[in-house]
């Protein structure tokens, strides 16, 4: 009984094996398809067409900002479906943000969504992240204020500008409308923030982000020449 059994075992096993791999591959290859945003460009571009803003399905290579992490030799980062124009009087770019990964052999492709907002001036580099994405050793600077301290990181070039910047009515907006990844940086001449990218993108969703961004630069003062960096 046994070994008449065994092969039956050994062959549901290998169709098991097989039927995973398959199932991961088609997967795989649906989720890249999705998040690569192949159909949804077309109706990107006409969002876009419709407010007056400017739509380019390939931007190129990404600029060595690490937005999202620093780049090894072994990465590549493109920007992809890259919206620009003006919104609430601010000039403003969304956009795809690929990194790649890996070999030939093995890619892996991470994909984020980054929205930045010109400023008027260059200032000095400032980030905001919510604490559950730093970790506590990170954690060397505070503002006073308990509930913002336990719900926001903060990480500066310039100590007196971010003493500056996180007024108390600016502290009050992120605690009760933060960010989309928890995250936004001010510097090189534009606040950004990004989330990391799991499902396709709706381009209704760019209004919404962009308004949060406007929100908070209304609530920044304005940089004394003296503070801005040379």
């Amino acid at each position: 009984m046994v070994e008449t059994l065994a092969p039956i075992v050994f062959f549901l096993l290998v169709a098991a094996i097989f039927a995973t791999v398959i199932w991961m591959f088609v997967h795989t290859f649906r989720r890249d398809r999705e998040l690569r945003g192949d159909d949804t460009a077309e109706r990107l571009h006409r969002f876009a067409s419709q407010r007056g803003w400017s739509y380019q399905r390939h931007g190129g290579l990404a600029p060595g900002s690490g937005l999202v992490g620093n780049s090894s030799a072994r990465e590549s980062t493109r920007v992809w479906d890259l919206v620009w124009g003006t919104h609430r009087g601010r000039n403003f770019r969304c956009f795809q943000h690929r990194r790649t990964s890996g070999d030939e052999d093995g890619r892996n492709t991470r994909y984020h969504r980054v929205f930045t907002v010109t400023l008027p001036d260059d200032v000095p580099d400032l980030q905001v992240t919510a604490v559950r994405w730093s970790p506590l050793w990170t954690r060397v600077r505070t503002t006073g204020d308990e509930r913002f301290d336990r719900a926001f990181a903060v990480a500066t070039s310039d100590e007196r500008f971010a003493a500056r910047v996180l007024t108390p009515e600016l502290r009050e907006r992120m605690l009760a409308h933060p960010p989309p990844n928890g995250v936004v940086r001010l510097g090189g001449g534009e606040l950004t923030t990004w989330y990391k990218q799991t499902r396709a993108f709706d381009p209704e969703s760019i209004e919404g982000v962009l308004d949060g961004l406007c929100d908070l630069l209304d609530r920044i003062p304005t940089v004394p020449a003296g503070e801005r960096p040379e």
